[in-house]
């Protein structure tokens, strides 16, 4: 007995755009989402909502004894978590409901490897680093996950995140605006050298570099020599360096 397996030619599918065009809008609202997220951009309003809501759980501690774990057991809590340090550390109305960044958060926040984080993820933390930097207890936790993540991150990019990654081992170390202030070349000012580093304007760390750069200047500043260098730490003389010294003091 013969069989024939031959099968006649199929007809070519035809698809028209209409029928991709609702799936492509929608993936295109994702992508976007995602990529608001991951840039720092504002807040969706659904997460807001979650933020407000995780709030009101932790002021209520005191009342219901819960602990801080299980408070802020709720889903989405390390992304929720890092937005509420990101935006409520040092702030006198957040002292009596959320609790220092210290170890313990930080490693029940950001876990014992950076290693495996999403590129959103490793931004997230990024932000709170450059903004909080010194304000965190847990500062040096901090830097080890962020080089894990940065170290397994691929190679390239583009933007501001190129230049963490080159930089990691300089920018990520708790004594990291000292080495940048280090490397500052000759007639390099502070914008220049932020810029360089792709450090955000605003936030702890760039104020630690710039107080670093007006130290490094005085050291190189000959004896005897009036510079308005001296002028500016007079005006800052106040402020406290890193270790809790006050800048004048530092200066001396």
């Amino acid at each position: 007995m013969r069989v024939d397996f031959d099968l006649p030619e199929l007809p070519r599918p035809q698809f028209s755009e209409e029928l991709f065009r609702g799936p492509l809008r929608t993936l295109q609202a994702i992508s976007q989402r995602n990529r608001a997220r991951s840039e720092g951009g504002p807040e969706p309003r659904p997460f807001k909502k979650r933020k407000e809501e995780l709030i009101k759980r932790l002021q209520r501690r005191q009342t219901t004894g819960e602990s801080f774990d299980q408070a802020t057991d709720v889903l989405g809590r390390e992304r929720l978590l890092t937005s509420l340090y990101l935006e409520y550390t040092g702030r006198e109305d957040a002292r009596s409901w959320l609790p220092n960044f210290d170890s313990r958060i930080a490693r029940s926040l950001l876990g014992d490897s950076g290693a495996d984080w999403h590129p959103g993820r490793r931004r997230q933390v990024t932000l709170l680093f450059f903004t909080c930097f010194d304000q965190l207890d847990a500062l040096s936790f901090m830097c080890n996950r962020l080089l894990e993540a940065y170290s397994s991150a691929e190679a390239g990019g583009t933007g501001p995140a190129r230049m963490w990654w080159e930089q990691r081992q300089v920018i990520f170390d708790v004594a990291g605006p000292d080495t940048i202030a280090r490397q500052a070349r000759v007639g390099e000012r502070l914008p220049q050298l932020i810029e360089r580093f792709a450090i955000p304007n605003r936030g702890r760390f760039s104020e630690k570099l710039r107080q670093a750069v007006l130290l490094r200047a005085i050291e190189v500043v000959p004896l005897g020599v009036e510079t308005e260098v001296f002028t500016e730490i007079e005006s800052l003389r106040e402020e406290r360096v890193f270790g809790n010294q006050l800048l004048g003091a530092r200066a001396l």
